[in-house]
């Protein structure tokens, strides 16, 4: 079973991105995976032990984004990169990924769920692109909605249509075409684009939760081995009490 594992967007806690993704790669050795990355280079990315078959590390400068432009463009513009290399590896070692799982690097989620249904979704050869979703896809408001818009379980050849996403909305402009109003956030724009390039959608639900930086660290750094991870962060969710401090602070927090 060969895996590609596919992250995209800024790293927020690079001590416990490198110990929960290495627990999940070394306690399953009968996936064969890989990993990619695309990323900015705003930290020092040699603190990143992970070994990745092949990584982007770009500054905002150099990504040829608008200023004007929001987070939403950044992270398609990401997700097109690092779907990128993982065709590109597809291409250059004559063969496809089983899987692939494009995920945010600040995600955790259950590990022995997650096996599982990678095992269930790939024990059906998919013939049209396909992504699984932890709750499918909604309407809210007349238009489609998707909570958990972080982490993609898909085909190749899915994984080969969504690294579209970036061009399809902000170099194209093809969604101007269609009886649609543009919103921020990729709780709407990766929904409607699944549902426009008639992705065929499963769901598997994958118990995921985003870590959040100084809330979540110590928890992930002693349970990041351990079954009940996820529910010690949403434990944790429930109980924390936001914090103000100023972006310098923030970083210097995160990039630890």
């Amino acid at each position: 079973m060969k895996l590609a594992i596919c992250f995209y967007g800024q790293v927020r806690y690079i001590e416990g991105f490198n110990l929960f993704y290495n627990f999940f790669k070394d306690s399953n050795p009968d996936l064969e995976i890989d990993f990619f990355i695309s990323t900015w280079n705003d930290f020092d990315t040699s603190k990143i032990n992970l070994t990745f078959k092949q990584e982007i590390f770009v500054s905002p400068n150099e990504s040829g984004l608008k200023p004007i432009w929001g987070n939403t463009p950044k992270m398609g513009y990401h997700l097109k990169n690092v779907l990128n290399l993982k065709s590109k590896q597809e291409l250059e070692n004559g063969r496809i990924y089983d899987a692939v799982l494009t995920i945010r690097p600040d995600i955790v989620f259950d590990t022995v769920r997650m096996v599982s249904n990678i095992l269930e979704f790939t024990s059906i050869k998919h013939s049209v692109p396909t992504v699984s979703l932890h709750d499918g896809i909604t309407m809210v408001s007349g238009t489609y909605y998707l909570a958990e818009d972080y982490i993609f379980l898909m085909n190749s050849a899915g994984a080969d249509e969504h690294s579209k996403l970036f061009d399809f909305f902000f170099i194209n402009n093809e969604q101007s075409n269609q009886d649609w109003n543009y919103r921020e956030g990729g709780h709407w724009v990766h929904p409607h684009y699944f549902m426009h390039k008639n992705f065929n959608v499963v769901k598997l639900q994958i118990p995921a939760l985003i870590v959040r930086p100084v809330r979540d660290l110590e928890i992930l750094k002693e349970y990041y081995n351990q079954e009940s991870l996820v529910v010690k962060l949403a434990e944790c969710a429930r109980h924390y009490e936001k914090h103000n401090f100023d972006q310098e602070t923030f970083k210097n927090r995160v990039i630890s």
